[in-house]
């Protein structure tokens, strides 16, 4: 009997073969999307009250700007070079819209007016560069962030994880 036969006969062992092949698939993609290396899940994030200069870490779920200490702290995207020294590459935040339509989805439990108001609010820019540094974050604005060097040396910076 062949391996097609004894399949079809035996289902369950095909469905537990399916689960596991698209199990291992999935942990192969995250192994690889975190660099090889092994991804830490955490409910912290990175933020900057102060455009970049210096940045701490809070509960993931804040939705920037907030207020921390009396000025607006946004989300910052920490990375660090070869020579181990960390530094903020790009900082996130909602427009006043958005992130009232996340605040009332989010209360409200309207996951697709939340998704929408998310991916709709989005603003980007590189620290340190002011206020009118804000921009609508686009495919292209992602890609030109997602590829932040370390300065002099030209290599690219590893992203940090709070």
């Amino acid at each position: 009997m062949g391996v097609r036969e004894t399949l079809n006969k035996q289902p369950g062992i095909t469905t537990g073969a399916t689960i596991g092949i698209i199990f291992l698939a999935f942990i192969f993609i995250i192994y690889e999307v975190s660099g090889g290396r092994h991804p830490r899940i955490t409910n912290r994030a990175f933020y900057s009250a102060d455009d970049g200069a210096s940045f701490f870490t809070d509960d993931l779920k804040l939705v920037p700007p907030f207020d921390s200490g009396g000025k607006k702290a946004v989300k910052a995207y920490v990375y660090r070079c070869s020579d181990g020294k960390q530094f903020v590459g790009y900082l996130e935040r909602y427009s006043d819209v958005a992130k009232r339509r996340i605040e009332n989805a989010d209360a409200s439990g309207n996951v697709e007016v939340l998704a929408q108001a998310r991916a709709m609010g989005l603003e980007v820019k590189a620290p340190l560069t002011g206020d009118k540094g804000w921009m609508k974050e686009t495919p292209m604005t992602a890609d030109k962030l997602s590829l932040i060097q370390c300065q002099g040396s030209g290599e690219l910076a590893q992203p940090v994880i709070p």
